[in-house]
């Protein structure tokens, strides 16, 4: 078994609204996933010596200059690197 810590501040801002697009017939579905995005922006995560948004560790690539930002090229590289074995 590995571990990876981490510590989780939520920085909500008042007021923040957003929209879900519904493009299928999962309307449920679609929604539900518009407010985990609209809401994981919002939450930062400290990994090591690094603090990031939760929507950048979700996807990476979509994030990549928010990583790129915090000195971080290779966003997988540098969490496969903080793994601790125990």
């Amino acid at each position: 078994m590995n571990r990876l810590p981490f510590q989780r501040r939520g920085i909500f801002s008042s007021g923040s609204s957003d929209a879900a697009i519904i493009v299928g017939n999962n309307v449920h579905e679609e929604l539900v996933e518009a407010i985990i995005q609209n809401i994981e922006t919002e939450i930062e995560i400290t990994l090591g010596d690094k603090t990031i948004h939760l929507a950048a560790i979700r996807d990476p690539e979509h994030w990549s200059e928010d990583w790129e930002a915090i000195g971080v090229e290779d966003p997988y590289e540098f969490l496969v690197g903080l793994v601790e074995a125990r």
